[in-house]
Parts: structure tokens; C-alpha cells; sequence
């Protein structure tokens, strides 16, 4: 009888530790870039207030992250079932300070609908992820078919590669890269979730873990092939990771920039 509970004390701690290694490789790092770009975005948006005043900032650059931003919770909330109700993608309003808003319902008792609220609440990040992915393929499309989806010491040293001749291809393409630097700061600066938004998706997140915690409950006596499949679907991440840390490298270059020209007005002006 002992052995028979440790045997499911056991398993149960295999069942614990396989769900976190699969939401490491499944979130972690996307996380991880996000809340250093949630971070430096916010910076840089205050140091654009100061700089330009609130109205010119929001009008001359986060019109266009704005609008993807609520695209991005709209598009999940369709996804997964909810009814939108009203929508804006831009419309600044000085008394509330909002810019933009999806308002949506669903049944709280579906339990799909529920983890939904954990995608429409990142939505913006993955949308603006992607949007970015794509701008920056088209832009360096030569560059990315070296990525390496195995994750490795030489999957980073191409994304190092890639980076490297990203900076090197602005430098030499004139008014195609103050365009794409203008969209890209435009989608990246935005790419900040709200407390509302955060608390949206920690409740789908619950839903979501509580899912993954049954099936692997249910599944891994029969073996792990769940947990590799996860490993490898996370490798094919890999392009979107290096748009992320090229847009991070570049708020944290226009955040530099900022702060020296708010420099400059505060002895001129």
C-alpha cells in the first residue's frame, strides 16, 4: 500500500515538473522578451510625452501601435469564442486617458473561453510580434533563412549573424530605413499590456495551466512525446525572438535619443 502511494506521490511530481518545462519552453522566453520590452516602451513613451507633449506623441507615432494593439485583442477574442461588443482602435480621450479599447463577453462557465482570456490578453504582443516578424522578413528577407529552428550555440551565433547585418542593411538603405524604423517603433513602443490586460490573461492563465496539468495528468504515463513536440514547436520561435530583440535593442537606442534630445530642451527651452 506504501508503495502504492508513493508511486502516485511520484508520479504526481512528474505531472508538476513536466507542466512547468512545458510552459518554460512554451512562454519563457516569450515573457521574458516581453516584459523587457513592456519595460523600455514604457520609458520611452514618457520620455516622448515629455519630449513632444502627450498629443503630438500619440497622434505622430502610436496611432498605428494603438490600432494593432486592439486588433490584437480583438482577433483572439474571436478566436476563442467571445462576443465583441463595441470596438475602437483609435480614438484618444483626454478625461480617461484611453486611446483605444475591445469590449467583449463571454460565458464564464466554458472553459475555452476562459483560457481565451488569456490570449486576448496578451493578443498584442503576439500580433505585434508577428507584424513585426513579417516587416522585418521583407526587409531582411535575405538574412533570416539562416535560422537555425534547433535551439543551440549555433542557432544563437545566427541570430547574433542576423542582428549584426540587420544594423548594417539600415545603415545603407535610406529612406526605406527611416520607414521601417518609423513602423517599427510605432508597433514596439505599444506592445505594453495594461493592468487590465494582465489581469485578463492571469486568469486564462489559470484555466490554461489547469488544462495542461490535466492532460499531462491523463497522458504521461503512456510517455512525454507532448513535451518534445512542445521543445520543437518552441525552436520554430526563433525568428520572432530575434525581432523582438532587434525592436528591445532598438527602443532601448531610441530611448538614448530621447533622453538626450529632452536633455537639450531643458537648457535651450
Amino acid at each position: 500500500m506504501e508503495e502504492f502511494i508513493l508511486d502516485i506521490f511520484t508520479y504526481l511530481l512528474l505531472v508538476l515538473k513536466t507542466t512547468a518545462l512545458q510552459l518554460f519552453f512554451l512562454l519563457g522566453p516569450f515573457f521574458i522578451l516581453v516584459l523587457i520590452m513592456n519595460f523600455i516602451s514604457g520609458i520611452s513613451e514618457s520620455l516622448g510625452y515629455s519630449l513632444f507633449g502627450k498629443r503630438i506623441y500619440i497622434y505622430g507615432f502610436a496611432w498605428l501601435g494603438t490600432a494593432l494593439h486592439e486588433l490584437g485583442h480583438a482577433i483572439f477574442a474571436v478566436i476563442f469564442g467571445h462576443k465583441i461588443t463595441q470596438i475602437t482602435l483609435f480614438s484618444p480621450n483626454a478625461s480617461s486617458g484611453s486611446v483605444g479599447s475591445v469590449d467583449h463577453s463571454y460565458n464564464p462557465k466554458n472553459i475555452y473561453h476562459n483560457i481565451g482570456n488569456f490570449f486576448i490578453g496578451i493578443g498584442p504582443v503576439i500580433i505585434g510580434s508577428i507584424v513585426m516578424y513579417i516587416l522585418a522578413y521583407l526587409f531582411f528577407g535575405n538574412y533570416f533563412h539562416k535560422i537555425d529552428t534547433n535551439l543551440s550555440i549555433d542557432s544563437i551565433k545566427d541570430i547574433s549573424y542576423i542582428l549584426k547585418n540587420m544594423f548594417f542593411e539600415l545603415r545603407s538603405s535610406g529612406w526605406l530605413s527611416v520607414i521601417f524604423l518609423y513602423i517599427l517603433f510605432s508597433i514596439s513602443s505599444s506592445i505594453t499590456l495594461s493592468k487590465q490586460d494582465v489581469t485578463n490573461a492571469r486568469s486564462g492563465l489559470i484555466y490554461f495551466i489547469m488544462v495542461m496539468l490535466i492532460f499531462n495528468l491523463a497522458t504521461l504515463w503512456m510517455g512525454n512525446e507532448a513535451t518534445h513536440s512542445i521543445i520543437r514547436l518552441s525552436n520554430y520561435f526563433s525568428g520572432m525572438y530575434t525581432v523582438l530583440i532587434f525592436s528591445i535593442i532598438l527602443n532601448i537606442l531610441f530611448v538614448i535619443f530621447l533622453f538626450l534630445l529632452n536633455i537639450i530642451k531643458s537648457i535651450f527651452i
